[in-house]
């Protein structure tokens, strides 16, 4: 109850497109694929709306809040270890809500298209890794931010022109996330209407593609 509670207060108090877009996914108003999106301001994103406009740090940091607000334990493998190991890491570093096991995570803006480059860059993160500490993830994420210059509504799926690459990809434990489904699973269990469980299940299950999950009904 006092989780429910605090979700509605969240929701009524978000502003401006947040709050409009939570609004209306709880209303049933608008699907979660997209006409969420429609009349986006590009130019004033801040928050987690830096995860469809931005690259870079402010990507990752963005990407990383999302997933603390989910529940997930992060480390910044680039700042919290690189300076212990003097190299470059993977972006992040997560475990699961009440689980040991590790999950490698890399966080990637694009102008363009996603980089099937991208998919070797995280195994060669995650076999140093094991080389050295004889640790392995248990998977890898790799959360895209594709076509920034686009309106987030008009993009198309991540590695559409890349389907066997993908399923090497999803072969090894790996999936990818595009940040548009990120945000809104985080907005969507905020506002109550998809339970923390789903949407932290969806993520620890899935391979490949994310599919966003379906709302979850009313009680």
């Amino acid at each position: 109850k006092v989780r429910a509670e605090r979700q509605k207060t969240a929701t009524e108090d978000q502003p401006g497109f947040v709050g409009n877009m939570v609004r209306a996914v709880g209303a049933g108003l608008v699907d979660g694929a997209g006409a969420a999106f429609e009349g986006i301001n590009l130019a004033a994103d801040s928050g987690p709306r830096r995860m469809l406009t931005n690259q870079g740090t402010e990507l990752v940091d963005a990407a990383a809040q999302a997933l603390r607000d989910l529940g997930f334990d992060v480390i910044d493998a680039d700042r919290d270890l690189d300076s212990e190991r003097g190299q470059k890491l993977e972006d992040l570093q997560i475990r699961e809500p009440n689980r040991e096991e590790w999950i490698a995570l890399e966080v990637r803006g694009y102008k363009g298209g996603a980089k099937t480059s991208d998919f070797q860059r995280l195994a060669r993160f995650a076999a140093r890794y094991e080389r050295e500490t004889t640790v392995s993830p248990s998977r890898r994420w790799l959360i895209v931010n594709h076509l920034i210059n686009e309106p987030p509504a008009s993009r198309p799926k991540a590695f559409e022109s890349a389907p066997e690459d993908l399923e090497l990809f999803a072969e090894d434990g790996g999936l990818v996330i595009d940040t548009r489904d990120l945000f809104q699973v985080v907005q969507m269990v905020e506002a109550g209407t998809l339970g923390w469980e789903t949407a932290v299940d969806a993520l620890s299950t899935q391979t490949g593609l994310f599919d966003l999950p379906s709302s979850d009904p009313p009680e």
